[in-house]
């Protein structure tokens, strides 16, 4: 686990909507609580921020690529503690956990799939997944330091150590793996263990979800661990993976969430999250 190079301060400015949720519009729910949010504050101050927000143009902007050709799905998932402690970790002898410190979010394990026509299925972990509240309050807040110059070092101390591990089972070469019609292409179960991601210490096994053949590992992640948790909507998802037919598509759609309904169970922690 090697520590992650002190963020610039570009790199610890709060993320934004693309790189968490991947869309470039304030879901509904959201903008409806800081709209609540400016009238509250509008009135405890005196301030008109009620009306300064009503003058800003409310026209969606246009939807990015994600949205334009993906059915964006939701795994919504308490962490391993809050199911009873069950232990993860198949192949990396790691567990899921939730340590209850401050700064993380809420107590889940999230994870997305993005879902494409031609059966294609992109895995990663959602913004509202305990490991990347943890990672991004510490980032953030050692930005923070290192832009104030407070703190040894500059703050370096408190700057997360993250990592990403794949599973060791797999022989992995370039991180390209063979055509689903290949008869020895790695075959994936909803159970399989596909990563251990680690946040100083603290391990989290991150599984399929769904069943299918796997054809690619973002080994991205292995050059900048950071992605995960800084950008997990875009850059820093997990696979790709081959769905073994058709109807998986809606057979995973009906286990999974929109991200509207996704927005409205996590509503509180995405509102934490985004700027």
């Amino acid at each position: 686990d090697d520590a992650v190079p002190p963020p610039s301060a570009a790199a610890a400015s709060p993320v934004n909507l693309l790189a968490l949720l991947g869309t470039l519009n304030l879901p509904e729910r959201l903008r409806e609580r800081r709209r609540q949010s400016g009238e509250r504050a509008s009135a405890n101050d005196g301030a008109n921020a009620g009306a300064a927000g009503e003058n800003r143009s409310n026209l969606p902007l246009m939807d990015t690529y994600i949205e334009r050709s993906y059915e964006m799905r939701y795994f919504l998932e308490a962490a391993a503690a809050e199911k009873g402690g069950e232990k993860g970790g198949e192949g990396n002898g790691a567990s899921s956990a939730n340590d209850g410190s401050e700064g993380g979010g809420g107590a889940y394990e999230d994870k997305y799939a993005y879902l494409h026509p031609n059966g294609l299925c992109v895995l990663g972990v959602a913004p509202t997944h305990r490991a990347v509240g943890l990672a991004l309050a510490q980032w953030q807040a050692d930005g923070r330091r290192s832009q104030s110059g407070d703190g040894a070092g500059g703050g370096v101390s408190g700057t997360p150590k993250v990592s990403v591990e794949f599973n060791r089972k797999w022989e992995v070469s370039d991180f390209q793996f063979k055509s689903k019609k290949r008869k020895d292409a790695v075959s994936l179960h909803k159970d399989t263990l596909m990563c251990t991601i680690k946040v100083n210490g603290t391990a989290f096994a991150v599984r399929s979800g769904v069943k299918g053949h796997l054809l690619e590992l973002n080994k991205r992640l292995l050059d900048d661990p950071t992605l995960w948790f800084r950008k997990p909507a875009t850059e820093g998802w997990l696979a790709v993976i081959q769905l073994l037919h058709a109807k998986q598509t809606k057979e995973i759609s009906e286990e999974t969430h929109s991200l509207d309904e996704f927005v409205a169970k996590r509503e509180s922690v995405l509102d934490g999250l985004l700027p």
